[in-house]
């Protein structure tokens, strides 16, 4: 739960990560049991932070359960999204992503969401996890843009997982509110399947 200085009462935004319906067996009755509690508690929005689904058919019906909550539904590409050789673009059309990467206000924060699978320069196999020189550029002009406390999301981690990690929080701690206090209140990701905290230059990765 968030709360705005503006804010009668707080935001709250369901999150879930790795859920991997086409690895693990029981995905759709997970997801169905986040998305009834979701409902339940009339949360603000809901964010699932990759390692969802492939773009295929037969995970309609997956997608389905998703999109059966009652509020803004947003979604964050994982590196196991694109299994199968599919392409991050497909995967952004069957999800209904407006893009890539793309960020968004709510409740007086705003929100950014990155794709950290760009591949890096002398790439050589596995899985890419990046953000290019165009994300990043991206990136530096929507912080400057919002003047809200603003919070990260990727599927990797910021903190030790992406190849140019340190370039990526240089952007975030040289971003700062008109009073000149950090703008970026705190990055969070998925990826690990664990729970992990850890804050760096006053900021929170989690």
């Amino acid at each position: 739960s968030l709360r705005a200085e503006s804010q009668e009462r707080p935001l709250r935004i369901g999150l879930i990560a790795d859920v991997h319906k086409d690895v693990i067996h029981d995905a759709d009755r997970r997801l169905q049991a986040f998305i009834d509690a979701m409902n339940a508690a009339k949360v603000d929005a809901i964010l699932q932070m990759g390692d969802f689904c492939v773009p295929k058919p037969a995970n309609q019906g997956f997608l389905d359960i998703w999109n059966s909550f009652k509020g803004p539904r947003h979604h964050m590409i994982g590196n196991h999204d694109t299994d199968g050789g599919f392409k991050r673009g497909q995967v952004v059309a069957f999800w209904g992503m407006p893009a890539r990467y793309y960020s968004f206000d709510l409740g007086g924060f705003h929100f950014i969401v990155l794709d950290a699978n760009d591949r890096p320069e002398g790439f050589k196999g596995g899985y890419p996890s990046s953000i290019a020189a165009d994300q990043l550029e991206w990136l530096k002009q929507d912080l400057a843009k919002t003047p809200l406390n603003t919070f990260v999301f990727t599927h990797q981690s910021l903190e030790a997982d992406l190849t140019n990690r340190d370039e990526v929080r240089a952007v975030l701690e040289a971003a700062k509110t008109a009073d000149g206090k950090r703008k970026v209140a705190a990055c969070l990701n998925g990826h690990r399947h664990i729970d992990h905290t850890v804050e760096i230059h006053s900021i929170p990765y989690i």
